[in-house]
C-alpha cells in the first residue's frame, strides 16, 4: 500500500512539472526540471578551481591573481595555446555554460572549451578599447556529468597595434570564471 502511495504521489508531481513545461514559460519549466533532476548552478573560479595549468600538448599556464585570471606567459609564449583543467563538482546534467574573458588591447584571443576532451564551444575576443574589461560568451543546452573534466585553453596572439620592442604586444588569452546555468 505504502508503494502505491509514493508512486501516485511521485506521478503527480511529475505530471504537474510536464504540465509547467508545456504551459508556462521556459525559466518555470526549467526550474521545474532541475528540481526532479538535482542540479543546481555552478560556478567555477579560474584561479581556485583550476589548478593543473600543464596540459600535454599545450603550454603552461599561468594564474594572473592581479586579474584573478588563468592566462598565458605572452613573453615566452607567443602564437601558442594554454589550457587547464579542472573537475566538475556540480550534480550531472544540461547546462548552459558562460565563459567571463578578458579583452585586451594587444590582441583578440580565442578560447576553446571541452567537456571529457570534446569540444563544445569556441569564441574568440571582440577588439576592444578597454583592457581586461569582462565579456562573456554562453554556449547553450550542455550536458556535463559529476566528475567530468573541464579543460578551457586559449591562445596569445597580437593584433599589430600595439608595439612593443622591436614588434607587438601580444594578448595573453586571459579568462576568469565558468558559471553553468543549470536547465535540468
Amino acid at each position: 500500500m505504502k508503494k502505491i502511495k509514493l508512486s501516485i504521489i511521485f506521478s503527480a508531481i511529475f505530471s504537474i512539472c510536464i504540465t509547467n513545461a508545456q504551459t508556462t514559460a521556459l525559466k518555470t519549466s526549467e526550474s521545474c526540471s532541475s528540481k526532479i533532476k538535482g542540479c543546481t548552478n555552478v560556478t567555477m573560479s579560474a584561479i581556485k578551481d583550476f589548478n593543473n595549468l600543464s596540459i600535454n600538448t599545450f603550454v603552461t599556464a599561468y594564474k594572473d591573481n592581479t586579474r584573478n585570471a588563468i592566462a598565458i606567459d605572452a613573453a615566452i609564449y607567443k602564437d601558442k595555446v594554454a589550457a587547464s583543467e579542472s573537475v566538475f563538482r556540480g550534480a550531472s546534467g544540461n547546462y548552459n555554460i558562460t565563459i567571463t574573458t578578458l579583452t585586451e588591447l594587444d590582441g583578440e584571443s580565442s578560447y576553446n572549451l571541452y567537456v571529457d576532451g570534446k569540444m563544445v564551444g569556441n569564441y574568440q575576443n571582440p577588439s576592444t578599447t578597454v583592457d581586461y574589461r569582462a565579456t562573456i560568451k554562453t554556449f547553450e543546452n550542455i550536458e556535463v556529468s559529476h566528475g567530468a573534466t573541464i579543460r578551457v585553453s586559449s591562445n596569445s596572439t597580437s593584433n599589430g597595434k600595439i608595439p612593443e620592442g622591436n614588434g607587438f604586444a601580444y594578448s595573453r588569452g586571459r579568462w576568469s570564471k565558468l558559471d553553468f546555468e543549470c536547465i535540468y
